[in-house]
């Protein structure tokens, strides 16, 4: 996980893109950890307490970690995931009972979208450049890449699809340039298809009268034309009345360092905040999920577990764990 660097003060740069136009038109400029225990029984307050004797609960590790390590020592709430989509469901149906204007948080990759079909095509489509017959064991091997090969990243779907450390060591520095420039742009993003249980909670959380804001590390200029074909194809055109986008508007800073994700989804907050009270977050990155956390402690925060990056950062405490293939 890179070090924090805030990002720079840049008034076009910096405002959300929202979308909702034409996709061959060119995009314009638009577009708290939940300290949640299982409840309690409610006690006679004139019956008599026993003495507590049990050694009170150990703090969680603070030290950074990644990756599954960090979903073993994040203290989720203890509700399965059925139950975590009701508890989620239930608080939009009560804001809006009470005039509230409720909203919930989304991600993309992992989250609402499936990207395994999308590695399994750039590695194929690599596999049929001049560049593969350099390394004919690879160009073989990823040919016949399927679902079941990919892992969070490129270099381990190689490896996955049988192919050595050495190998793939060697490979991705010919690959890597390729994957990178095909796999994020508008053609390859629009390949994705939904995570079938997420969008069906994303429909019962706008039908409820929930604000939906898909929130994506995409960068507008690579990847917004081709999000925005999937989320018309798949019924959740944004519209600022039901469905909002907000994409990264670049990747860099003027001075060449990364503008990540979780600090984009961090400098977004004042405008989210004008849509209306945020009830809960979703995403499947560890990082995101605990920047979203710590901007929005009054929120169900969601972990999305999917796939996800081995990027470090510190567990969380309260958070939910929603896993839709289990």
């Amino acid at each position: 996980m890179r070090t924090h660097k805030t990002p720079r003060a840049n008034p076009r740069n910096t405002t959300p893109c929202y979308a909702r136009f034409a996709t061959r038109r060119p995009l314009p400029r638009t577009t708290r950890v939940y300290q949640s225990t299982p409840e309690q029984p409610v006690r006679d307050s004139m019956a008599p307490v026993a003495a507590n004797t049990a050694a009170p609960p150990t703090p969680p590790s603070r030290e950074p970690v990644g990756g599954a390590a960090w979903i073993a020592a994040t203290r989720f709430v203890p509700l399965s995931s059925a139950e975590v989509g009701a508890k989620l469901l239930a608080t939009v149906r009560d804001h809006v009972r009470n005039g509230k204007q409720p909203v919930v948080i989304f991600d993309l990759d992992y989250t609402l979208y499936d990207n395994d079909p999308r590695m399994v095509a750039v590695l194929r489509e690599w596999a049929a450049t001049k560049d593969a017959d350099a390394f004919p064991k690879v160009k073989a091997a990823l040919a016949e890449v399927r679902l079941e090969h990919v892992r969070y990243s490129a270099a381990d779907t190689v490896r996955a699809a049988g192919v050595s450390a050495e190998e793939t060591a060697e490979v991705m520095k010919v690959l890597l340039p390729f994957f990178l420039k095909t796999f994020l742009d508008n053609p390859h993003t629009a390949i994705d298809p939904v995570i079938a249980e997420v969008a069906d909670l994303t429909r019962k959380l706008a039908d409820a009268g929930a604000r939906v804001v898909f929130l994506t590390g995409r960068v507008v200029a690579d990847q917004g034309a081709g999000t925005l074909t999937a989320l018309e194809r798949d019924g959740f055109t944004p519209d600022d009345k039901r469905y909002f986008l907000f994409l990264k508007p670049f990747a860099k800073h003027p001075d060449g360092s990364k503008y990540g994700d979780a600090d984009f989804k961090r400098d977004v907050k004042p405008q989210i905040d004008k849509l209306g009270p945020v009830v809960g977050t979703l995403d499947n990155e560890p990082a995101n999920v605990m920047a979203l956390a710590a901007g929005y402690p009054e929120a169900m925060n969601v972990f999305v577990d999917t796939k996800w990056s081995d990027a470090k950062v510190e567990p969380g405490v309260g958070l939910y764990r929603y896993v839709p293939r289990g």
